[in-house]
Formats: C-alpha cells, structure tokens, sequence
C-alpha cells in the first residue's frame, strides 16, 4: 500500500471510532481508495439502489436485514437515505451481532455522499425529473432521531382557501425540528442552511416545493427531500383525506 493511501486509510478509521459507528463521506472515500477497501452495504429499497448508488455497493434492504444470512464480510459500511436514521441503525446492529462482521454506518447516509460530490453511479445522458419524497410519519420519525433534519417552511397564508383553516404549526406537530421559513427562491435560504442540514420542503400542496427544488439544484445544491401532500397532509397528520363529492341527480 502507498505510503499517502495508507495514512488516509488510518485517518479514515480514527475519524471512524471518534464518532461511534458513524463513518464520514470523507473517511469512507478514503478507504475505497485504499489497498483494502470495505464491503458498502446499501440498506435503501431496491428502486432507489437501481436509480443511482456507491459505486461497487451491494443492496441489502434495511427490511430484510435482520432475515439476510450473510458470509463474513468483514469490514462493512452501511448507509442509507440519511433520513429515518433508526432504520439504519437498527441494520447496523443486525449485522454487528453477526461473527466476522464490524460495520459502520455512512453520516448522512447517499444523500449527503452525493452532496459532497462523491462518485455515485447513475443513468448516462438526460433523464427524467425525480425527486425524493417523504411521508408525514416518516418525517415525524426522523426529526425525533435525525439533528440534520430542516424544516423549510414554503407555504403562504394567501395561498389558503378562503375560510379555511389556519396553517398547521409545524414546531407544534414537530417538536424537536430545526424550522426556518423562507420565500421561493433558494437565495432566501442560503444563511439558515449548511452543509450537514437535510432540507425537507414544504409547500401549500400546491407544486411550489418542486419550483423550490429546482432552484436549490441549479445553485448546486442536492440534499433536500419534499414532504408528500404538503400543508393538507399535515392538516390530517398523515391520515387519508376523506373527499366528498356531491353530485346532481337529475329529477
């Protein structure tokens, strides 16, 4: 091993044990350029795996973790949407009980890895818009668990019907979470934000977190999710909205 590789692959690791069984973008970067890279283990669900991963990852869903039977890997680093945190390491002390197996889970799981500009595998070319959505339960999981969550406040009194109700409280609902409101354009947002925060969008329902979303990646950002629904789903806490529709009958 070259004598540089090898004093960034022991730079890896110390940074590694400082923070438990947490591993940095940095550190994990390191030891794949190294002579004696670990075993990456994607926990995500298989779709997202398909869409774009770790070069050299293997998927191993979180939800089938605990069932997988699996040889000694060795030294394995785990990482996940960086969102519901828990999930991850719930797979992480799957594995850690397993013999012949030390693993440790990727900080910030593949979207703070993308958002530094680590290697990430991905369809050649244009390709379709997407972006990452999350539920109001999976939300209210992760704030509890997950420092790097920030709510991004995008919704608007006037955007409300008239006589409707007033818009949910989001520290109310959301306890524990970082909250800061901005207006449409990703300039509003560059002071409340760092290189760590997991930006979660949220909007009336109205399609304005997705305008939102494409100014943060034209500046160059990429670590942000959207909440599902937006303002109506938080008016129902994540439970199905019941319609009514009224119809005529002719007489």
């Amino acid at each position: 091993m070259k004598p540089l590789v090898y004093l960034l692959t022991i730079a890896a690791l110390i940074l590694g044990a400082q923070s438990g069984h947490c591993l940095s973008p940095e550190a994990l970067d390191a030891m794949l350029k190294s002579g004696d890279p670990p075993t990456v283990v994607d926990v995500r669900p298989s779709f997202h795996y398909s869409k774009s991963h770790i070069p050299g990852a293997i998927n191993i869903p979180a939800s089938v973790c605990q069932e997988k039977n699996l040889p000694p890997l060795g030294q394995v680093v785990i990482y996940g949407d960086g969102i519901v945190i828990e999930w991850e390491d719930e797979c992480l002390d799957s594995l850690n009980a397993r013999e012949g197996i030390s693993a440790e889970r990727l900080d910030g799981g593949f979207s703070r890895w993308t958002a530094l500009g680590y290697a990430a595998t991905g369809p050649s070319g244009l390709s379709e818009e997407s972006f990452q959505y999350v539920t109001y339960n999976m939300l209210s999981r992760a704030v509890e668990t997950n420092p790097d969550v920030l709510l991004v406040d995008l919704r608007e009194e006037s955007a409300r019907k008239e006589g409707g109700e007033a818009l949910a409280d989001l520290q109310e609902l959301f306890p524990k979470a970082r909250v800061v409101k901005t207006g449409r354009k990703s300039s509003g947002l560059v002071d409340n934000s760092n290189a760590r925060d997991l930006l979660v969008l949220i909007d009336n329902g109205d399609g304005k977190a997705h305008e939102y979303a494409r100014h943060l990646r034209a500046a160059g950002m990429h670590r942000f999710i959207i909440l599902a629904g937006g303002e109506p789903t938080l008016q129902s806490k994540g439970k199905p909205v019941k319609k009514t529709i009224t119809r005529e009958i002719p007489q």
